[in-house]
């Protein structure tokens, strides 16, 4: 896939078919320029265009959605602030349609994803596939009930995400079998409510959970031109969710 960025609207255009031309309302990038190695382009319609392959956040804005997804800012702090990297084992539960899936499969060295709901389940499935990941395993299945199976064949984890309106529930059923002692459970939460009750079950007497942040991210992106510098106002400044990072203690 390649993205062309107009130069007259700043619309940016991912185009996965590079052997056909790619018609869009600024004209047709002929299938020649696509193909070829330049970064500028013009469209039939005189049309600048910047040319260039796209990388994995490119492909994750084309991913077909089931349900609401978690944005690259998010993320990012997770992965950063659990120092996610080449040796973490990774448990999911809550696919989705597969975005932080996919992005976590990239770092990590493997991602075990259980999703309950099927249509979520087909459409994570698929993009996951479609971005070639050997690593990440999915699963029809409910985690509770798996975490709950004997003989369920899964690895210890070193880390646990939870995009779930209720993980108590599944933190009841986690035990040392299933991360290490100072593993990080990140539990990503979109009220208040939800918070207070989950610190709430972390903080009881002989808890096997300690919280160790309650958090959220933003970002504001500025517009830089020659002209003036000011703050775009962008969707992703708003208020997302809750990050609540857990450390195992079992």
């Amino acid at each position: 896939m390649k993205v062309a960025v107009s130069q007259k609207t700043n619309n940016w255009y991912y185009i996965k078919n590079l052997e056909q031309d790619y018609h869009c309302k600024e004209g047709i990038l002929e299938i020649s320029q696509l193909q070829s190695n330049s970064s500028k382009i013009t469209s039939t319609k005189g049309v600048e265009f910047t040319l260039f392959n796209a990388s994995h956040h490119d492909y994750i804005q084309k991913m077909k959605r089931s349900a609401q997804i978690i944005i690259p800012k998010d993320l990012g702090y997770i992965a950063s602030r659990t120092s996610m990297n080449k040796e973490t084992i990774l448990l999911e539960a809550g696919s989705g349609s597969g975005f932080a899936t996919t992005f976590f499969s990239g770092i990590c060295k493997e991602i075990y994803t259980f999703e309950r709901i099927e249509s979520h389940f087909e459409c994570a499935k698929k993009n996951i596939e479609q971005r070639g990941f050997s690593n990440t395993t999915i699963q029809l299945k409910d985690i509770s009930e798996v975490l709950q199976e004997k003989n369920s064949n899964l690895p210890q984890f070193s880390m646990i995400f939870l995009d779930l309106p209720e993980p108590i529930e599944i933190l009841k059923h986690v035990t040392s079998k299933h991360i290490i002692n100072g593993g990080h459970i990140v539990c990503y939460l979109p009220s208040t409510r939800q918070v207070d009750q989950l610190v709430d079950f972390c903080s009881q007497e002989n808890s096997q959970y300690f919280v160790e942040e309650v958090s959220e991210s933003q970002i504001r992106n500025w517009r830089v031109n020659s002209k003036s510098n000011r703050p775009e106002h962008h969707k992703e400044c708003d208020f997302t969710a809750f990050l609540i990072f857990l450390r195992y203690l079992g």
